[in-house]
């Protein structure tokens, strides 16, 4: 296949926003890890500043004791005046152990939820793209004749609005020649053995022709065959770059064999016509 070769069928998937990927996949669960991890080191920190327990510190007697109360408890006139007496409880014994520390209990807590929360948000998202999935099977993609796609766009299957971008962005590789339904061919009159760029799903076929730049250069991208049947797709490279295979060194809006410059390779569609003629990156 040349460079400027294209034959591709592939299926749409949902509709995907990266800037909402990192938030609910990336972000959200490391600011939960973070409120969790200073959380307990706060109640780490709280327990190591609390005093240890007295050597042979004395488990409380069982309460009540054996045979208490005795019968006819309490008297009359109970509990005494001056209950209880001075010097209470006796010098010596151990007070009580003091409360469980609750430092870094929020922080806890704000880090559990945010992370639960997260995890829910996650798989919903999961659940709901692949039901677009399913539905954009069925569903003609949103782009119209002469509207530019990228390569990523076209090698994904992913062709929504966000994916439509100016014709004279170099990101645009691909230019809508015509759209139809499901068996409908090219404008070459071809379906599977054709110069388009073919894509497919249950409900439509829309065809793309090959939108190059006068003086950018370009690079194949390799997709492996499989169900999908993906071919190579084209992305805009620097000259300089080591992967740059070809430059654009003139286009035409027309088709005619006898425009290129001697010793430029030439390839020419002619619905839309188009002339592209180009040479080694330079």
């Amino acid at each position: 296949m040349s460079p400027l070769s294209y034959a591709a069928s592939t299926t749409v998937l949902a509709d995907g926003r990266p800037w909402l990927f990192v938030g609910q996949v990336l972000l959200f669960p490391a600011i939960g890890v973070l409120l969790l991890v200073l959380g307990l080191r706060e109640r780490s920190k709280a327990r190591r500043a609390q005093p240890p327990p007295p050597p042979g510190y004395p488990a409380y007697p069982p309460y009540p004791p054996p045979g208490y109360p005795p019968q006819g408890y309490p008297p009359p006139g109970y509990p005494p005046q001056g209950y209880p007496p001075p010097g209470y409880p006796p010098p010596g014994y151990p007070p009580m152990p003091p409360p469980r520390p609750t430092a870094g209990r929020g922080l806890i807590i704000a880090g559990a939820i945010i992370i639960g929360l997260s995890l829910v948000s996650t798989a919903a998202r999961v659940a709901n793209s692949a039901g677009e999935h399913k539905a954009a099977e069925n569903t003609a993609p949103s782009v119209k004749v002469g509207q530019c796609i990228t390569g990523e766009a076209m090698a994904s299957g992913v062709i929504g609005p966000h994916d439509v971008t100016m014709c004279i962005d170099p990101a645009g590789v691909f230019e809508v020649a015509s759209t139809g339904g499901r068996d409908a061919p090219c404008p070459d009159g071809a379906r599977s053995d054709t110069d388009f760029a073919r894509w497919t799903n249950d409900a439509s076929t829309v065809c793309f022709i090959p939108n190059l730049l006068t003086g950018q250069c370009y690079a194949t991208v390799k997709h492996p065959v499989g169900d999908r049947k993906r071919t190579d797709t084209i992305k805009p490279v620097d000259c300089t770059d080591s992967s740059a295979e070809f430059k654009v060194v003139q286009r035409f809006d027309k088709a005619d064999y006898d425009l290129c410059d001697a010793g430029l390779h030439q390839k020419i569609w002619t619905m839309p016509p188009r002339t592209y003629c180009t040479g080694p990156p330079s």
